[in-house]
């Protein structure tokens, strides 16, 4: 059913209702639109854009909707679409099983097969996608997951747009305030299916509808990104499972998202709600279901620095996070980095009391309760340097922690080791501080009450 509402002319209200006829032709639902503007026999405007889905429920209104499309469409029987504006728009998709509400939409705007003509209607070769203040939300409630998504303006200049090939291949992509909110829901899909799909199952965790996104630039402005992986309440420190970041400004060059892969060369800033604030993170950037990598690393937050290469290693991203200490395994090399106990305490809170800066170098392996250091160099405080073979196994609990350190260097005095180990501070006798600076060469293994 079509209901249209048009203030214009005789002859626009004619080429209004074949217009139409054209978008709604083969959707088999309702569309309303209370204003329509035609002009140059390419160009459409229309405003207040009412379009239901099948269960009658709104899949899209606008406040007003820009198309360009093929000259003189209205006597063609297949018009081609190259651009699409939104301005002061909502877009609802959901699902209880696994079809969205957009199926139709889908098969509507798919190319034909090789042995099968399509019949007239619209075929989009999108070249230009221009969104001002768009509010999209996807309630997945089959996978369990709610996406709400909003953007103050996104300006996309496509290079080809394939929804049949699900190719995306993009020049560059602006985007101004846009916000991001994901939350974790109980699913209604069970277990055995959850990477399965109705059609062909694509064995990916991280793109199921098998995707391949190719971008030369994004440039980001003001973003916010919150991700909820449960309903439980978020800790005071960074939490894995609740992730909220704001202030998020960058650039993200030579994008690939294909299979269950994605690369990206980061250029950005960010901070997070528990106070962690990343100032710059520059790296060639990998992420999978598996791995998140970060190769010729500069990374930069609130008092620290690392450079050149980081990875974190994980089987679920939402639990494992939630369980960072334990579960998350770090493998990184360092060169000079510099580290503050007070990031760290971000992550280990029980570190925030030590309040001292490290001077790193080495190859480091493991969690944060359990890794090991080779190559090991670094520096604490103006006199303590240590070098060697490092594990130490127990952290956050320092008292407790198991530390092993084999052909190893250590030169320190009193007043920094006192600083790390505060039982230290109550030994009079012997006078440490006496010893002034030494110089210990060799292995240990204990802890630090050793």
């Amino acid at each position: 059913m079509v209901f249209i509402a048009i203030q214009t002319s005789p002859v626009q209200n004619w080429l209004a209702g074949i217009v139409t006829k054209k978008l709604s032709k083969g959707l088999g639902t309702e569309v309303s639109i209370q204003k329509v503007n035609l002009s140059l026999f390419n160009s459409l405007n229309m405003e207040g854009t009412l379009i239901r889905d099948r269960q009658k429920d709104t899949l899209l209104y606008a406040g007003n909707v820009k198309l360009r499309i093929t000259d003189w469409f209205f006597l063609k029987d297949t018009a081609v679409l190259k651009y699409i504006g939104l301005e002061n728009a909502v877009i609802k998709l959901n699902r209880k099983d696994s079809l969205w509400n957009t199926a139709f939409i889908e098969d509507y705007f798919s190319s034909p097969g090789p042995k099968k003509k399509k019949p007239g209607g619209v075929e989009l070769k999108l070249r230009k996608l221009d969104l001002k203040q768009v509010h999209f939300i996807k309630n997945d409630l089959w996978a369990g997951e709610k996406m709400d998504i909003s953007v103050g303006n996104l300006l996309v200049d496509a290079e080809n747009i394939d929804l049949r090939q699900k190719l995306f291949q993009l020049n560059s992509v602006e985007i101004d305030k846009p916000f991001v909110e994901i939350q974790g829901l109980p699913a209604l899909r069970p277990d055995s299916l959850r990477h399965r799909n109705k059609g062909i199952d694509t064995g990916m965790y991280l793109n199921e509808g098998n995707l391949r996104i190719i971008a030369g630039k994004v440039k980001i402005r003001n973003g916010s990104l919150f991700i909820d992986g449960n309903l439980q309440k978020p800790s005071a420190n960074f939490d894995g499972s609740h992730i909220q970041l704001t202030k998020l400004n960058g650039t993200l060059e030579n994008i690939r998202f294909i299979k269950d892969t994605l690369r990206a060369a980061i250029n950005l800033s960010v901070k997070d709600r528990s106070g962690i604030e990343i100032r710059k993170l520059k790296t060639d950037f990998r992420f999978t279901p598996q791995i998140m990598e970060l190769a010729n690393l500069d990374l930069q937050t609130n008092k620290s620095r690392l450079t050149n290469y980081y990875a974190m290693q994980y089987r679920d991203f939402n639990k494992d996070f939630g369980e960072y200490i334990t579960n998350v395994l770090m493998n990184a090399r360092f060169k000079e980095a510099r580290i503050h106990t007070d990031d760290i305490a971000f992550f280990a809170p029980e570190l925030k009391n030590w309040k001292r800066e490290v001077f790193l170098s080495g190859k480091f392996t493991g969690s944060v309760s359990d890794f090991s250091i080779a190559d090991l160099f670094g520096k604490v405080g103006s006199t303590t340097q240590v070098s060697g073979a490092l594990r130490m196994k127990g952290l956050p609990y320092i008292n407790k922690t198991k530390i092993d350190f084999t052909n190893g260097t250590v030169q320190s005095n009193a007043g920094d080791l006192a600083t790390i180990i505060p039982d230290l501070k109550e030994v009079t006798s012997p006078n440490l501080a006496a010893l002034g600076n030494f110089i210990y060469r060799g292995s240990f293994n204990g802890t630090i009450r050793n």
